[in-house]
């Protein structure tokens, strides 16, 4: 069912289900490490990128999946990327940031913690950043 025109609470029950070959009826849990390939070549193409679908769960899983969708409609944006964990979160967006060049690649941008952002967590951070001579 397409969603993305539906109310809150129709996008909040039906948002990211995907038709599986049971019939579901709502998404399974898909609790598995490793998926299975066709044969040696299929395998091969995922790995390299130039085919879709699902190798290794850490790396993207059904389920995720269907979670993402369901945040990214249920926030009318365009995707999600779901975590395991909160500092997970944080980590994934500090290192998008500090690897994040300008224009000529001429230039790094920093990332300075706040202290009312994160809390308990700011003072070990700061400390070890300003060791390292980058604060």
């Amino acid at each position: 069912m397409d969603t993305r025109t539906k109310g809150f609470n129709t996008k909040l029950v039906h948002a990211g289900i995907r038709e599986d070959a049971y019939g579901s009826v709502v998404t399974p849990i898909y609790q598995t490490s490793t998926f299975a390939f066709r044969n040696a070549q299929q395998g091969a193409n995922r790995f390299a990128g130039t085919e879709d679908g699902y190798i290794y769960t850490r790396i993207g899983n059904p389920t995720t999946a269907a979670l993402e969708e369901n945040v990214a409609q249920l926030e009318n944006g365009f995707g999600a990327t779901a975590m395991a964990s909160g500092m997970g979160a944080v980590s994934t967006v500090y290192l998008a940031l500090l690897n994040a060049r300008g224009p000529r690649g001429q230039h790094r941008q920093r990332v300075r913690p706040q202290p009312r952002a994160h809390g308990e967590a700011y003072e070990p951070v700061r400390r070890r950043v300003h060791l390292r001579g980058h604060l």
